[in-house]
């Protein structure tokens, strides 16, 4: 059995500040911004041979379902 993540308390709020950064860099086209939003949100990504699995704050975030 896995044992799920630690999640902190202020995890959804610190998502929503992620993809807030994301959203600024993007819209001022600022590539490395956009990169270092992304970083923030995605530690590792592991290619399988039947799937991609992305992880770190974002993954878990996501499968807590917040």
């Amino acid at each position: 059995m896995v044992k799920a993540p630690a999640l902190r308390p202020r995890l959804p709020d610190l998502y929503r500040q992620h993809v807030a950064s994301l959203r600024e860099a993007m819209a001022r086209e600022g590539g490395t911004e956009v990169n270092e939003a992304l970083r923030a949100l995605i530690e590792r990504v592991e290619v399988q041979a039947d799937r991609i699995e992305l992880q770190g704050a974002l993954s878990a975030m996501l499968a807590a379902g917040l």
